[in-house]
């Protein structure tokens, strides 16, 4: 491939939308078969019949056609690409994006109120040796472990509609608001973020015992082994599961099946991944900085060009930009 892109993102010499091939559909088993009989769906002919469904359709409108051209490729991850998407998509569905981050948005600030309210108890950690044991009592009170619950779950809902419409956009078609509610894989997401969550809990009991033993006893060393040991077991769950969800929602996978497809597909593309990672954090610091007004537009961003990234590792389709 030429390292003379062209704008949109096609290549200027090979004219191919950021090296994937417009005229390519995907097998029953995920791979991609030239063009021929049903090459028109895939190569922007919308309508076309009996066109050969594979992996990123199987969820609900997946085996419509597309309104715009998409394509499939070989696997692998560009960051610049899929950020460019996540603009994309957000800008050509810009007032349904908007919508939904606003609701997104109430709906979290009705949580936080109705946990509130409740008196449901979610203190944050206090490095005061004093008070540390009394913080940790109360983060293991049945009223904290509620409160965590109902945050837990407004945060998957959010997760999973934010994601149904990033994949419709992917799959090439328009978007509109009630598309964000097309889920019937709700089961196994439940099942999936329960799975996660746990990992998290473990990761979290591994090392918060050494911090809290150097904060209790003054040791700065053991304190600071703590944290790292917290954040090294975090960042490797946070990997390890970043598309969890995203292979429940669009191929079907139970909660097992989903992680262990999540850390095969990872491997390769580790790197990339963590730059992805660190533009999407940017985003919405920006967004934060903008009197977080800013992210009801960068999140959903995010939210799509996450949702590119992983259409990107597993080879299903994406948007050609003409």
């Amino acid at each position: 491939m030429s390292d003379n892109p062209g704008p949109g993102g096609w290549d200027a010499d090979d004219h191919r939308p950021y090296g994937e091939d417009p005229y390519l559909r995907p097998t029953p088993d995920g791979g991609a078969a030239g063009h021929g009989a049903d090459a028109g769906y895939w190569a922007g002919s919308p309508g076309a019949a009996g066109a050969s469904i594979g992996r990123g359709v199987r969820q609900p409108g997946g085996e419509e056609p597309p309104q715009a051209p998409v394509a499939v490729a070989a696997p692998g991850l560009r960051v610049g690409a899929a950020v460019k998407a996540g603009f994309r998509g957000v800008n050509a569905n810009l007032g349904v994006w908007l919508g939904g981050a606003a609701l997104a948005g109430f709906a979290v600030f009705a949580v936080n109120v109705t946990v509130s309210l409740l008196g449901l108890p979610a203190p944050g950690l206090d490095p005061d040796p004093e008070t540390l044991p009394e913080v940790i009592d109360q983060l293991a009170t049945p009223a904290a472990f509620a409160g965590q619950v109902i945050t837990g779950m407004a945060g998957l809902l959010l997760q999973v509609l934010g994601l149904r419409g990033a994949f419709e956009y992917l799959d090439g078609r328009r978007l509109h608001f009630g598309d964000f509610f097309r889920v019937d894989t709700w089961g196994a997401a439940i099942l999936t973020w329960l799975l996660v969550t746990a990992l998290g809990v473990v990761a979290t009991l591994i090392a918060m015992p050494l911090g809290v033993k150097g904060v209790a006893d003054g040791d700065l060393v053991l304190s600071l082994t703590g944290l790292v040991l917290l954040l090294v077991l975090s960042v490797a769950v946070g990997l390890c599961t970043m598309f969890a969800q995203h292979f429940v929602l669009d191929d079907r996978r139970g909660p097992v099946e989903a992680i262990r497809a999540n850390i095969t597909a990872i491997k390769p593309v580790l790197l990339p991944l963590i730059g992805l990672i660190i533009v999407n954090g940017l985003l919405v610091l920006l967004g934060a900085m903008l009197c977080l007004v800013g992210m009801l537009y960068f999140v959903p961003v995010t939210v799509v060009a996450s949702a590119h990234a992983y259409r990107q590792i597993v080879g299903g389709r994406r948007p050609v930009v003409a």
